[in-house]
């Protein structure tokens, strides 16, 4: 593992654990990441913790890709190619959902106050760009 992913996912798990409060095998895992880049504090929390033997003689752990994948993601809403918001929605979201969902966020209903939408383009994961002219 690379030194920019070790940090990477320990300071990913450090943010969890204010989110919700770590369980012992969660510390234990922060504690093996950490030992490599400060040892002598995390063989210190290591003993508190009561884990037998040293952080450091422990095997690195193993990476889980399946616990990597986002539920949610934010996508960039448009408004005729101009950036207006963002919404958050399930991941894989059909398109019709993820419409409605850009359509019912405040910013671009005030946007489309007087418009008429001509077209919706979606890319996947990532935005919807609302095409609109004024109404006649």
């Amino acid at each position: 593992m690379k030194f920019n992913t070790a940090i990477a996912a320990m300071m990913s798990l450090v943010n969890q654990f204010y989110d919700t409060k770590p369980s012992r095998g969660d510390m234990k895992q922060l504690l093996m990441l950490l030992s490599p880049f400060a040892p002598h504090f995390a063989e210190e929390l290591w003993e508190v913790q009561g884990f037998e033997g040293s952080a450091m003689a422990q095997p690195w752990p193993t990476y889980d890709e399946s616990k990597t994948v986002e539920s949610v993601k934010e996508l960039a809403v448009q408004i005729n190619g101009k950036l207006r918001s963002t919404v958050t929605v399930p991941a894989d979201a059909e398109d019709d959902v993820v419409v409605e969902a850009a359509k019912a966020d405040a910013k671009v209903r005030k946007a489309m106050e007087g418009m008429a939408l001509v077209r919706t383009i979606v890319v996947k994961n990532k935005l919807v760009n609302l095409i609109l002219k004024p109404a006649k």
